[in-house]
């Protein structure tokens, strides 16, 4: 079966059409919210295989399982190929990855069943001072009402 080359979760990444290089952007290992419950709007999981000859052919089922704090259901990403080449990829997205508290979010990686890697993230205690981030998002808070001035009232 392929050997694993890398297994790295980010916000984000790419892969340059000219070159065939893969850029990873703001690899994530810790998150501090600002409050719970937070939802993560897009993280990726990048894998990369190699494979020997003489794997060429072979079928190969992929598993990424998230689990995190608070999440009830684990998100599965699943993939299966046939080995055709040295290097495969695998690119998961995962939108709308709710954190519902303290603790880590394990990203586990199986190949035909069998564990090969897992990626942790921190979530930290939740900062109010924290700087905003755009890719995490809070539920809409009802701010409290003020008793608006009304206009004069003419006789």
């Amino acid at each position: 079966m392929p050997t694993l080359e890398y297994f790295i979760v980010g916000r984000g990444g790419s892969v340059d059409q000219f070159t065939n290089t893969v850029s990873i952007f703001s690899i994530l290992d810790e998150v501090t919210p600002r409050r719970f419950p937070m939802m993560m709007l897009r993280i990726m999981a990048f894998v990369g295989w190699n494979a020997a000859d003489e794997e060429r052919g072979h079928a190969v089922n992929v598993n990424i399982t998230v689990r995190g704090p608070g999440l009830e259901n684990p998100f599965v990403s699943d993939l299966d190929f046939t080995v055709e080449r040295k290097r495969h990829r695998h690119v998961a997205n995962f939108v709308g990855l709710p954190v519902r508290g303290v603790g880590e979010i394990e990203f586990e990686l199986r190949m035909n069943g069998e564990p090969v890697a897992h990626h942790h993230i921190l979530v930290n205690e939740p900062d109010a001072n924290a700087l905003p981030d755009g890719w995490m998002m809070y539920a809409h808070e009802e701010q409290p009402t003020v008793d608006e001035p009304q206009p004069a009232q003419r006789d």
